[in-house]
């Protein structure tokens, strides 16, 4: 699956000044709820569906009590949005980079592309409903000296 999202533009250096591209990765958010159940998180589905191709995720180190990643992705206004990386190498990536961040420097994702795809009902369960909100982003190291 990874080799296929690979396209040229991934290895162009295209970043601005002061800024370094050091990979791509997947993030998804998931809703899942019983038809008739009030506990349907339209919210979060809301904050899911809202990213657009082009917008800009800022990667926030947070609590483990916060967000089992110790991270969060944030738009420009400051909102939190409800992405997780999608794989293990995802993770592997944020978190080797949060790591290694110096003064002053940041970590932020540009959004590639967006999708989602679910059911109502399912063949097992007709009253269960499921969405999944993914994303593949460009991530970025800011405010370094290095790039």
């Amino acid at each position: 699956m990874f080799l296929k999202d690979v396209t040229p533009d991934v290895f162009l250096d295209d970043a601005p000044l002061g800024v370094e591209k050091i990979g791509i990765a997947d993030l998804w958010s998931d809703s899942t709820w019983k038809e008739g159940e009030k506990e349907r998180d339209v919210a979060l589905e809301r904050s899911a569906a809202s990213l657009k191709e082009g917008d800009l995720l800022e990667v926030r180190p947070c609590s483990e009590d916060a967000n089992e990643w110790g991270y969060r992705f944030h738009l420009a206004d400051g909102s939190t949005v409800p992405y997780t990386p999608y794989h293990d190498y995802d993770d592997q990536l944020f978190q080797k980079v949060i790591e290694s961040l110096g003064a002053g420097e940041w970590l932020a994702c540009r959004v590639r592309e967006v999708s989602c795809f679910g059911e109502d009902g399912i063949d097992d369960d007709p009253e269960f409903f499921w969405r999944v909100y993914s994303c593949k982003v460009t991530v970025y190291r800011g405010g370094s000296t290095r790039a």
